[in-house]
C-alpha cells in the first residue's frame, strides 16, 4: 500500500509541474483562440494514446532497452524543443498588439495546432519513460 501512495504522489507531482505541453497549449490558445488550444490538447492526447498502446503491447520495454533507438528519440525531442525555443525568440521580437475592444486571433491552421501538440508529446522522452 505504501508503494501505491508513493506512486500516486509522484504521479501528481509530475502532472502538476508545467512542461512543454502546457506551454504549447497556452501559446496556441493565446495566439489562435480556444479551438486551437483544443486541437493541441487533442494532439497531446493522441500521442499519449500511442504511448499507452505501445505500453500495452510491451514495446516500451523494447524501446528503453535499445539504447540507440531511445537516444534517437531523445535527440529528435531536443531538436524539436530547440526549434520551438528559437521560434518563440523570433516571435518575442515582434511587438505585441493588444486590442481589448475587438480581440482578433491569428488564423492558425487546426491541423498545425494538432501536429504541434502531437509532436511535443511523442518526442518528449519523459512521456516515453513514464
Amino acid at each position: 500500500m505504501e508503494g501505491l501512495l508513493t506512486f500516486i504522489t509522484i504521479t501528481l507531482l509530475i502532472i502538476i509541474v508545467p512542461g512543454p505541453d502546457f506551454l504549447i497549449v497556452t501559446k496556441n490558445t493565446i495566439n489562435g483562440g480556444k479551438m486551437n488550444g483544443i486541437m493541441v490538447a487533442l494532439g497531446i492526447s493522441s500521442a499519449h494514446i500511442v504511448y499507452s498502446s505501445l505500453a500495452i503491447f510491451g514495446i516500451i520495454y523494447i524501446l528503453t532497452s535499445l539504447y540507440y533507438l531511445f537516444l534517437t528519440i531523445k535527440i529528435l525531442g531536443a531538436i524539436y524543443l530547440i526549434y520551438l525555443g528559437i521560434q518563440s525568440i523570433f516571435m518575442a521580437r515582434r511587438p505585441m498588439k493588444f486590442n481589448v475592444k475587438n480581440s482578433e486571433v491569428n488564423n492558425i491552421n487546426y491541423f498545425t495546432s494538432y501536429r504541434r501538440g502531437f509532436l511535443s508529446t511523442i518526442l518528449n522522452p519523459k512521456a516515453l519513460l513514464y
